[in-house]
């Protein structure tokens, strides 16, 4: 089958559903019709005309492509897929032209006949008839048709690409200079070939974002490749082919990282000398001759699959154990015993219910095992795990710098399932057979109840396959007793006693004080020992915060009988003894607790990791500007010991820093998290002990852009998806800073320190941005701000993201360019902005290209916009306060242009947030008549009451905050009187007519 017949159905498609999507969505001041005619005003019958006329040129391509042969000549099966992919989208285009032409007739039924377009547009005049909810689906249609076509337009290409044995780049370079050359095809299919092509090797930003587009829906909509699409080439292989698959799969199993994969684990206490041995050797037995614990070894070699289960209460040491058996080489030779003759694939994950979400989700636990396991031949293991995103990849050049969507639940349990199955079934092409082994710490730490219910049932699944070992942990509840109870297990505090005496001795005897009353008083401390043990009841937690503070005890000198006072007044409870040892701390050292208590609060509220440089870069102490030494490993080392030594005077060991000599990468963190459940417990208590002024969110805001500062290694481009997430939180804190701001310009000088940092990289040139004009624009186009030797603002790649889709509608526009201040204030943050323009008053004034800060300010005010992203909910009152404010900054051709824009995009369309919308335009009305410039509601019919702008140069006026006057029309005395008093009332200023 001739490809340039399919490619000519598939141009006539998309040309439709362009054309349709343009009409619905976009607000013009002029119509194009579908053969590129302009018009400012246009027939409703026009419309129609138009889409009946590519619904026909379609339908006649599709014919003469099934009389041409059809399927029947499809030389490949992707061929075939496509044209199927073809039919049913000409069948849904004929539905769309069917539902938009009886739109169109109860719009001409009921009187409108006409759209004058510089005032309204047809998206408006459908929300006469249609509510905003269907307009929406209609678009949602439209655009999802578009992707499908591209996806399958893409997809065809490969097809082609691999029957001649081409690379993907190769295929895109013969096919631009082919379609180039070809005389016999319309200019339709041949700019809707340039543009699939073009889309193979996404050059510029824009091609960048419509393949991220196309990725994301391919995944959205759980696209399944083919068989041939989905699998690594065959052996022997050539070595191009080779290094370029494990590139490919190395990406995507690296995609799986997060950046908190490992800290649970790394803070989990390593077993203390010669503890847990047992737990490899034969169980012990009760009085009455039963085993105190299933046997290990026997579990680990043998062929059950049933899941082991190690239970305990809250402290017993369960994490610790976990650690001590997925570390120890004894329990993996056990499991290699097993396994043979085949591989052994060996994952643990270690939940955290007080770290961040990743660390106690199911999407977390998925992640962690998949990585792990991949690591054992990505390049085979990746395709079969992952096929949607292995043929994803495939359809773009090797060097195509396309960011991968982040993963979905159905994707990672799909991929889970498929490594299940492949160990099970043992498949001859993969090379080599595994068997799986999963250690999993802490089922009760995962987020909620149906979290634990669903993640058994996981479990569960998996010891199905005859080739799966699974051992957990988690606190004896019910969700899990009626899961295990019959499992082999253990139940860990019944079995810890001699541990526990093995661990209170070794501690003591290091204690200078306790060796001296010790020799004074030995029957006092051997009965000081033994109570501590026996009180303990199995729990190491309990033990080690209570050792901890009686050895404090004697170091400062007090009597064994002191000690044994102390002890016998300790609670066996463990929130007890949390509560027991705040209330024993001093007044002054409890305030700065609770603070570093608010700090980590705020931190895993928004997904931020509390690294030890952030919360000591964060005391007002330390300077903003960041001097040389204070990045050198050896000074910041000195800063967190210090931290980590307040920490233990302040909260009583109950937060502590984890990792202390990994300077870059160490963590405040609770002790444990029984530490958690008591402060989330006594939180209203903390909260009274804090200072009332102090402020969280400005300490963490300002200690995380230092520690970005000086790492110095925040690059917007290179990591676009994690920095955009990450600066989304950031900034959601920021925002919270800013609402009950005492010091507006310390939040000035951080958030300005942030905007350098992400500057720095551009800036340095140390990598190509990605933020280039095509090579058809003209340079002439670049705002003053931006000359070919500066970068662009980082800002400008945010676009790309969905949480700041309003910057891609106002790049449609022309507004290309963001600065810092116009992202504040689009968030809106209204301290840094108003703080920015009482300091420098030109940072208002409008740049070419550069999005107006009356438009972000209005943007940023509507927050009931599900296509928005704000860091912090405000008030209506707030939002419009924030608007006036930037109002009075302003040129009031800025207010005009705002006026314009607000009355003309879809943005501000839809039903959300009428209200405000409706009452800024009133203040920005107001304003303008304030200012002896009415700005009256355009309409298609102006009457008597309506009035009409007319512009006209002014050069007497160059001196006035815009250089035009406005000719009032038909303007009825008594409503400008009334216009006038109000915003006389309003603005505290006498109107200037």
């Amino acid at each position: 089958m001739d490809p340039l017949s399919i490619l000519s159905v598939a141009a006539a498609v998309a040309q439709f559903l362009d054309f349709a999507s343009r009409v619905i969505s976009d607000t013009k001041e002029a119509y194009e019709s579908s053969l590129g005619q302009i018009q400012n005003d246009v027939e409703l019958s026009k419309i129609s005309r138009d889409f009946s006329s590519l619904t026909h040129t379609l339908s006649s391509k599709m014919s003469k492509l099934m009389r041409d042969g059809g399927s029947k000549d499809a030389a490949l099966e992707v061929e075939k897929d496509t044209l199927t992919i073809l039919h049913g989208l000409c069948r849904e285009s004929k539905a769309i032209n069917k539902d938009i032409q009886a739109t169109i007739t109860q719009l001409q039924l009921k009187g409108t006949t006409k759209i004058q377009l510089a005032a309204e547009s047809f998206v408006i005049a459908l929300k006469r008839i249609l509510s905003a909810d269907k307009i929406q689906k209609l678009e949602n249609r439209l655009d999802n048709n578009r992707k499908q076509i591209t996806m399958a337009m893409l997809v065809l290409s490969w097809g082609q690409a691999e029957s001649l044995r081409v690379t993907m780049k190769q295929f895109a370079e013969n096919r631009t200079e082919l379609i180039e050359q070809l005389s016999n095809i319309d200019d339709t299919t041949r700019s809707y070939g340039q543009q699939i092509l073009q889309l193979i090797r996404p050059e510029t930003e824009s091609k960048q974002q419509e393949a991220r587009e196309i990725l994301t829906y391919a995944i959205d909509s759980q696209w399944a490749p083919r068989p041939s699409m989905a699998t690594a080439a065959d052996e022997p292989v050539h070595v191009s082919i080779r290094i370029r698959e494990e590139r490919i799969a190395e990406r995507i199993m690296n995609s799986l990282l997060f950046e908190t994969i490992n800290h649970r684990e790394d803070t989990v206490p390593k077993a203390y000398s010669d503890t847990f041995e047992w737990v490899f050797g034969n169980p012990k037995c009760a009085s009455d001759g039963t085993p105190l614990w299933s046997d290990l070894n026997e579990w680990a070699t043998g062929q059950s699959n049933s899941i082991y289960w190690i239970s305990g209460k809250a402290g017993a040491g369960k994490s610790t154990l976990t650690k001590f058996l997925a570390r120890d080489e004894r329990l993996e030779k056990y499991l290699q015993q097993w396994a043979n003759p085949s591989d052994l694939l060996l994952a643990t994950y270690y939940s955290w219910n007080a770290g961040s979400k990743l660390q106690k989700s199911h999407q977390g636990l998925l992640r962690s095992m998949l990585h792990q396991c991949l690591q054992r031949s990505p390049r085979l293991l990746v395709p079969k795990v992952f096929p949607n995103r292995w043929a994803l990849i495939q359809l773009f050049s090797p060097d195509a710098r396309v960011v991968l969507p982040e993963w979905r639940p159905w994707e990672l349990l799909s991929g889970f399932r498929a490594l299940l199955s492949i160990a099970d079934q043992e498949p001859v092409d993969l090379g080599f057979t595994f068997k799986l082994a999963l250690i999993i710490d802490g089922l009760d730490e995962f987020d909620d109840e149906d979290d634990h219910t669903a993640l058994v049932e996981l479990l569960q699944e998996a010891v199905t396959c005859r080739n799966v070992k699974i051992c957990v942990s988690s606190r004896p509840w019910n969700v899990f007793q009626d899961a295990f109870h019959q499992n082999p297990m253990l139940q860990l505090e019944r079995l810890t006693h001699e541990d526990i005496e093995r661990y209170v001795q070794g501690q003591f005897q290091k204690s200078p004080g306790f060796s001296e009353q010790k020799h004074l008083h030995p029957t006092q401390a051997e009965k000081l020992l033994g109570d501590i043990v026996l009180k303990a009841q199995g729990v190491f937690l309990w033990v080690s915060v209570v050792v901890r503070n009686l050895l404090v005890s004697l170091r400062e000198g007090d009597k064994l009988s002191d000690a044994q006072t102390t002890l016998d007044s300790l609670p066996e409870d463990l929130d007890r003894l949390f509560l027991a040892i705040w209330s024993r701390t001093k007044p002054a050292n409890n305030i700065e607790g609770a603070h570093y208590f608010l700090l980590l609060d705020v931190c895993q509220q928004h997904n931020l990791v509390p690294y030890s440089t952030t919360i000591f870069c964060g005391d007002e102490d330390v300077p903003i500007d960041i001097e040389p030494a204070m990045s050198e490993d050896s000074f910041m080392s000195c800063a967190i010991s210090a931290l980590s030594r307040r920490l233990n005077s302040r909260t009583r060991g109950l937060l502590e820093i984890c990792d202390v000599t990994n300077t870059w990468n160490s963590r405040m963190d609770y002790m444990h998290r029984t530490v958690k459940e008591w402060v989330t417990d006594n939180w209203d208590m903390i909260l009274s002990t804090a200072e009332p002024h102090f402020d969280p969110y400005l300490w963490v805001v300002k200690g995380e852009v230092l520690r970005m500062a000086m790492l110095g290694d925040t690059n917007i481009e290179s990591e676009p998806t994690t920095v955009c997430f990450h600066l989304q939180e950031l900034l959601s804190v920021a925002a919270r800073a800013d609402k009950q701001l005492v010091n507006t310009e310390m939040l000035a000088q951080v958030l300005d320190k942030l905007d350098s940092t992400l500057m720095r990289p551009l800036e340095k040139g140390t990598i190509q941005s990605h933020i280039q004009l095509s090579k058809a624009e003209s340079k002439d186009r670049l705002p003053p701000s931006l000359s070919k030797n500066s970068a662009a603002h980082w800002s400008n790649r945010l676009h790309m993201y969905k949480a700041w889709v309003p910057m891609r509608r106002l790049r449609a526009r022309g507004w290309e360019n963001h600065d810092f201040v116009r992202l504040m204030a689009q968030l809106p943050i209204p301290q840094y902005v108003q703080y920015k323009l009482h300091e420098n008053a030109s940072v208002s004034k409008t740049v070419p290209a550069t999005v107006p800060l009356l438009v972000s300010a209005v943007m940023g005010g509507c927050q009931e916009n599900p296509e928005t992203w704000h860091p912090r909910p405000r008030t209506p009152s707030e939002r419009l306060d924030f608007v006036k404010f930037v109002l009075s900054h302003v040129s009031l051709e800025e207010v005009q242009n705002t006026l314009v824009f607000m009355r003309e995009d879809a943005f501000f369309s839809r039903s959300w947030d009428d209200k405000f919308i409706a009452t800024a335009k009133d203040t920005l009305e107001a304003y303008l008549r304030a200012e002896g410039l009415p700005m009256m509601e355009a309409s298609s019919s102006p009457g008597p009451s309506r009035e009409t702008l007319v512009f006209e140069n002014n050069p007497q006026a160059s001196g006035s905050p815009a250089a035009m006057s406005l000719t009032l029309i038909q303007a009825p005395a008594h409503t400008k009187r009334s216009l006038r008093k109000w915003a006389k009332v309003m603005f505290c200023r006498k109107p200037s007519i």
